[in-house]
């Protein structure tokens, strides 16, 4: 066997794959009133087109299992995409228990126990956990997404981090810029129709709190999609303890008396 004209035939396939130097993939779209913005490195250009396109069918999935959430009929059957999401929100009310009591959801015969129940404020985390579920089967690490409310960053390609200005809910200027890698970003905000607080009716909280957004750094997407719920509903003061807890980044922007306020914890840093 000619040995050296297999080794020519790989090398000649490696250059067909981008000779090994990483390629940017990017593509923009709309998704939950938000332009979604995808950014990822690899050397396989397949690999990359494909991604890119098995991302966009990513959000198309979740919009369709946010018009069946719409429109929940607790003596019709559901769909796996949507138990799917149920069990990630199942998860998060499971992680947030010890501070926040969240009503139960049943699911008996593919069917629910209530069609009262709210899905829509966690559709966006649930949604950018497939996107990253997805690109670590596909063995791509270096990329970056981001909206108005999300930031999940990979590894970097040509820089040492990337660099996330996080804005004020009340000025639109930006309060602080923070640098990030392999991190998760996520807002909760008023301004948002999924996170107003009639959204969370299903919860035993009593007593009234005044943010107006809570930001939350994490390199876990279900811790931070948890607290980020739990920070928006508790008040500042109780919030501050259940983060404790936790080693994360955030910051409550929230009135009293009308004034407006903003609070970090003190491991955020400007630079």
């Amino acid at each position: 066997m000619n040995y050296k004209k297999i080794i020519i035939i790989m090398l000649i396939l490696s250059c067909i794959t981008g000779c090994g130097k990483f390629k940017e993939y990017k593509t923009s779209f709309k998704a939950f009133n938000e332009t979604i913005n995808i950014t990822l490195y690899t050397t396989n250009v397949k690999k990359g087109n494909q991604a890119i396109d098995d991302i966009k069918k990513i959000y198309k999935d979740s919009k369709k299992i946010l018009k069946e959430v719409q429109s929940i009929d607790e003596n019709k059957s559901i769909s796996n995409k949507l138990k799917d999401l149920i069990t990630y929100k199942i998860n998060i009310n499971n992680k947030s228990k010890s501070f926040i009591k969240f009503d139960d959801i049943k699911i008996k015969n593919n069917k629910l126990n209530s069609k009262n129940i709210y899905l829509e404020p966690y559709i966006k985390g649930y949604t950018i956990n497939k996107v990253y579920e997805y690109l670590k089967e596909k063995g791509i690490s270096k990329f970056f997404i981001n909206s108005n409310s999300q930031v999940l960053a990979g590894d970097t390609y040509s820089k040492k981090y990337y660099t996330v200005a996080l804005v004020s809910p009340f000025n639109n200027k930006i309060m602080k810029m923070q640098k990030v890698k392999n991190q998760y970003v996520i807002t909760k905000s008023i301004y948002d129709s999924f996170y107003k607080n009639e959204y969370f009716q299903d919860t035993s909280i009593k007593s009234k709190n005044d943010n107006v957004s809570v930001t939350v750094i994490t390199d876990d997407i279900l811790t931070g999609d948890m607290l980020s719920t739990v920070l928006f509903l508790l008040p500042i003061e109780k919030g501050k303890q259940v983060i404790k807890n936790y080693n994360v980044k955030a910051i409550w922007c929230y009135k009293i008396n009308g004034q407006e306020k903003i609070e970090y914890t003190d491991n955020i840093d400007e630079y």
